[in-house]
């Protein structure tokens, strides 16, 4: 994630619980992993990753992703950061959900084609 996402988490879910947190940024980080660039924080990686933000993280992962799962919500809001454009229609579209708080939401799943990229 990027800096802004890390500092976007409340405290008290920082670092996200359950898996390896790490935080592309300049400036190093308080209580997480720090690296200055997307492509040094996927070298010390192997498995699955997980991109969760900002912009800049999306457009870098975008090539090397085999797989883009985006939460799609279908009420409107002011926003700054959006997934990137994949070109085609999702591999996979969920039912719309709604959660706890009135917010309705959908899964959706792009793979990479084979061959591709």
């Amino acid at each position: 994630m990027g800096r802004r996402t890390w500092e976007s988490l409340p405290p008290r879910f920082r670092p996200l619980p359950g898996r390896r947190n790490l935080v592309v940024s300049g400036t190093p980080q308080q209580g997480v992993e720090t690296f200055p660039d997307p492509s040094r924080a996927l070298a010390a990686v192997s498995g699955d990753v997980w991109v969760i933000g900002g912009a800049a993280l999306y457009r870098a992962a975008l090539p090397v992703a085999d797989r883009i799962v985006v939460t799609e919500i279908q009420e409107a809001f002011d926003g700054d950061t959006y997934a990137p454009d994949v070109g085609r229609p999702p591999d996979s579209a969920g039912g719309w959900r709604e959660s706890t708080t009135g917010l309705h939401y959908r899964i959706l799943t792009w793979d990479r084609v084979q061959g591709a990229g």
